[in-house]
């Protein structure tokens, strides 16, 4: 539905990511997208931890 390629792009043109490192624009895409339609999950520190979960990696709370 949306290639991950455009959502690269896309986050490079809107400057959303000024320079990729842990924080890949497409998980957070998805993380967003589909991971705030479950009620119980509408923190920031849940969003932080459904995106580790996705990437599989870890953030620090400066993220």
């Amino acid at each position: 539905m949306y290639p991950t390629v455009w959502l690269k792009q896309l986050a490079n043109k809107t400057k959303f990511i000024k320079r990729e490192r842990k924080i890949k624009p497409e998980i957070i895409f998805w993380s967003l997208a589909l991971g705030f339609c479950d009620r119980s999950q509408r923190t920031i520190a849940g969003f932080k931890r459904l995106y580790e979960k996705e990437a599989n990696t870890s953030l620090s709370d400066s993220s």
